[in-house]
Order: C-alpha cells, then sequence, then structure tokens
C-alpha cells in the first residue's frame, strides 16, 4: 500500500478516535447533568451521594482520554504511530482497540435485540462500523510495524 494511502488511513482512524472519545465525553457529560438535575427534585435522604458519582467521572475521563490520545497519535504520524511512539503510548492505543472491542460487542448485541426504530438500527451500525474501523486502523498500524 503506497504511503499516502496509508497516511489517509491512519488519519482518518486518528480523526475516528478523537471523535469518539470527544463524544464519549459530551454523551456521559449529559447523562451527569440530567441525574444531578433529576437529584435536585429528590429529597436529602433519597439523593445520591457524591461517592457514586465520582468513580462514574473519573471512568468517563479515563476512557475519553484514552480515545482522544490515541487519536493523535494517529494524526501525527498517520504512516506508523506504532513505531514512533514509545511503550506507554503503545499501551494507549492497545486500550483504545479494547474499547472498541467493546464498543463493538455492544453494537452487536444491541443489533441483536433487534431495535424497533430506524434510529436504532442507524445508531447501532455507526457505531459498529466506527469501532470496526478502529479496530483495524490500530491493528494495521501496529502489524505496518513489525513489517518494516
Amino acid at each position: 500500500m503506497p504511503v499516502a494511502k496509508h497516511e489517509r488511513v491512519g488519519r482518518l482512524v486518528g480523526a475516528v478516535l478523537i471523535t469518539e472519545g470527544v463524544l464519549v465525553a459530551i454523551l456521559r457529560f449529559l447523562a451527569l447533568v440530567d441525574v444531578v438535575a433529576s437529584e435536585a427534585f429528590n429529597a436529602d435522604r433519597f439523593r445520591t451521594p457524591l461517592a457514586d458519582f465520582l468513580p462514574w467521572v473519573l471512568i468517563t475521563v479515563a476512557v475519553s482520554f484514552v480515545l482522544v490520545w490515541a487519536g493523535s497519535f494517529l494524526r501525527r504520524a498517520p504512516a506508523g504511530a506504532w513505531r514512533d511512539v514509545g511503550v506507554d503510548a503503545r499501551i494507549d492505543l492497545v486500550g483504545a482497540c479494547l474499547l472498541n472491542v467493546g464498543a463493538l460487542l455492544w453494537a452487536a448485541s444491541g443489533l441483536a435485540r433487534s431495535p424497533s426504530t430506524v434510529e436504532g438500527w442507524l445508531t447501532w451500525i455507526v457505531l459498529a462500523a466506527a469501532s470496526l474501523a478502529a479496530i483495524a486502523g490500530i491493528v494495521r498500524d501496529a502489524l505496518m510495524h513489525h513489517t518494516d
């Protein structure tokens, strides 16, 4: 595959990972706002303690960070990020790949449950396609390193 095509694929996968990270952060933030707003209507004794929110927020930050950081590697070195980064960054790329494997399995599960709307079908299909593209791009980048 010519270098220009490798770079386009690397940049595309990097953009997908960054977009995923940003969307995870936005969606989780909106869900948190909804939870906090609903807490305002509960009596004090029924409110959820802050300790229950903290792990949820930390997981969101970690997942978003892993995806965006991995995407930034592929955007900066689209022809071979795996080759150009250190061990910590490779761990991040593997983490981003595993997160996308989880998202792909989640999308397959969602499709297997037969969503009742066209929007539901499209959502699961887009999630599966984006996850599959990210997985393939990260694996391709790692394998390119071993064949050079």
